[in-house]
């Protein structure tokens, strides 16, 4: 006969990442079992991308003026001596590359895929941020429920493409 009784919970906001659940015979306590749940496998992540580009939004008057100096003060004439015709191309692009290296430098981000994310689920985004800029706009409450409503399909429509996504790798 138990003399206590005592309720065990596993409570979860995410049944769908639970593969089971369940209780297990002790031999701590007569009185108790443990109760356990086991998680679903994650799908493994690809690795992220380096993204390398140069940033030209920064140019301004100043910048302008000084790549012009740099332009008119680069030895050109050394192309004048080059054998063939591929030489002088790869004297341009050096110069180029040398001009631009000092007024706008490389630079590299690491870029992560999603890859659940579909061209559909875009356009999707797009039309939200569109409404979203409307009510900034405005301030009205027909542009506020515009909006929430499309964040709010767009956040059920994520939540869906990542669980059938993960629902096919596990």
């Amino acid at each position: 006969m138990l003399k206590n009784s005592v309720i065990n919970l596993i409570v979860t906001n995410a049944p769908k990442t639970h593969s089971s659940s369940g209780t297990l015979t002790c031999s701590i306590s007569p009185d108790h079992d443990l109760v356990y749940a086991i998680r679903k496998r994650c799908s493994p992540k690809g690795p992220a991308k380096t993204l390398t580009f140069r940033h030209l939004k920064s140019l301004n008057e100043a910048l302008n003026k000084k790549i012009g100096e740099l332009i008119t003060n680069d030895p050109w004439r050394i192309m004048d001596f080059c054998p063939n015709v591929n030489e002088p191309f790869k004297v341009f692009v050096f110069f180029t590359n040398l001009i631009l290296d000092k007024t706008a430098p490389v630079q590299s981000v690491l870029v992560k895929h999603a890859e659940w994310l579909t061209a559909d689920f875009e356009r999707f985004l797009h039309s939200r941020d569109c409404a979203e800029r409307q009510f900034h706009a405005s301030r009205t409450p027909q542009s506020w429920e515009n909006f929430t409503v499309k964040r709010n399909q767009v956040k059920f429509a994520k939540r869906k493409l990542k669980a059938s996504r993960y629902e096919t790798i596990s």
